[in-house]
């Protein structure tokens, strides 16, 4: 019974010796050992990003790099040379320093601690122990300083009136150059007063709506499209022409995704939807509106009133033409009118129409819709109608 005894606790005490230097070999590895070397580490680090990349509290802050696999590759390996450099291997990190690298990305508390759950998450899938864990996450925590900003308004996240500035006017210039939407702004284009006051409006709506001093004194969203017949693709457009301007001045993705958010919760004021051509030119009282003053310019057009001088003088006659266009532009617009006169090959047959009159003839047109506000997308629109026509109209 004795030997018994004997032999139990000579086995116990061994096994404690063995223990206790296998804890002391342990401590005498580096962490970079003890986590498993660049392989391990590696590992962690793929898990961790696609943690982050599923993670909807933190991930718009890596949305560009997720969006290039070069970036993100170069992310992927910075990361890991960080945590081996600094657990003790032989990587070596030569990326920023971490106040540099998220100087102005506003990162929050809740920003950060998402983050360690990320990483917590990778570590356990691993089955890495609790002490090298808390190790790692110790290293971590002492970076907090360096990457933590705290609330920072989206007006400084932005970089402030200079930057919003550059940013409209990349804006402006991408709409101008953008085939899909740029006829909404033909008329602002056209005109250098009334484009200033469309940039200096853009500029105090941002800045204003993102904590700036800026003051916006424009319409509202809904009365300001009201009428254009802008759709889902034209709205996209534009948020499409406005990503690219901040990308241009290397926006950060927060900053970027917020603002866009911004714009997209104004969707519901701006897209209509599908408006016939007849709403927007308004229908039958802008129409004739319209109409009434073209003749009134045509017949004072020296370069080709002398085609309508026979109508002019009789009274019946103009007036069977006035209801004769008035009912032509409202049927070809959508509208219920029903044009009755005859083709516009056979009703310009034999008077000897030029191009440089039909030009004319449009020019007055164009006087008109413009003097009564009509929207640039419905003037191009009926104008792009009526030139579909030359070819019936100018015989020479």
């Amino acid at each position: 019974m004795k030997r018994t005894i004997y032999y139990l606790l000579a086995g116990i005490l061994f096994f404690t010796a063995c223990n206790k230097d296998n804890e002391d070999s342990m401590m005498t590895k580096s962490l970079y050992e003890r986590l498993g070397g660049n392989t391990a580490i590696s590992a962690v680090v793929d898990q961790f990003i696609a943690n982050v990349a599923a993670d909807s509290r933190i991930n718009v802050f890596f949305a560009d790099a997720a969006a290039d696999p070069a970036r993100l590759q170069k992310l992927r390996n910075n990361l890991v040379n960080q945590i081996g450099m600094a657990t003790g291997g032989a990587e070596i990190y030569t990326g920023l320093d971490m106040k540099t690298a998220h100087k102005g990305m506003a990162i929050t508390d809740d920003d950060f601690n998402a983050l360690v759950d990320d990483l917590v998450k990778s570590l356990n899938q691993f089955n890495v122990p609790s002490t090298e864990q808390n190790e790692l996450l110790s290293a971590l925590a002492a970076m907090k300083p360096d990457i933590v900003e705290g609330n920072v308004s989206l007006y400084n996240q932005l970089g402030g009136n200079t930057a919003i500035s550059a940013v409209i006017d990349q804006f402006i210039t991408n709409v101008a150059g953008d085939t899909r939407i740029n006829a909404f702004f033909a008329d602002a284009a056209a005109d250098t007063a009334r484009l200033q006051r469309l940039r200096n409006n853009l500029i105090n709506q941002v800045g204003m709506a993102t904590g700036g001093p800026e003051m916006y004194s424009g319409l509202d969203m809904k009365s300001a499209h009201k009428g254009m017949g802008i759709e889902e693709d034209d709205f996209g457009a534009l948020v499409e022409d406005l990503s690219l301007a901040l990308d241009k001045f290397s926006v950060l993705p927060k900053p970027k995704s917020r603002l866009l958010g911004a714009l997209a919760a104004m969707k519901s004021d701006i897209v209509e939807g599908p408006v016939a051509l007849y709403q927007r030119l308004g229908m039958n009282a802008g129409i004739s509106t319209v109409i009434d003053d073209f003749i009134g310019k045509v017949a004072a057009d020296t370069r080709i009133n002398s085609f309508f001088a026979a109508a002019a003088a009789d009274p019946d006659r103009l007036n069977r033409l006035r209801n004769n266009l008035i009912n032509q532009v409202g049927m070809a617009s959508g509208g219920p009118e029903i044009y009755s006169g005859l083709d516009m090959k056979t009703a310009h047959k034999g008077m000897g129409i030029k191009d440089e009159d039909f030009n004319a003839l449009v020019e007055d047109l164009t006087a008109s819709l413009v003097k009564y506000n009509v929207q640039s997308k419905a003037k191009l629109d009926l104008l792009g109608a009526l030139g579909g026509m030359r070819k019936d109209i100018v015989e020479m």
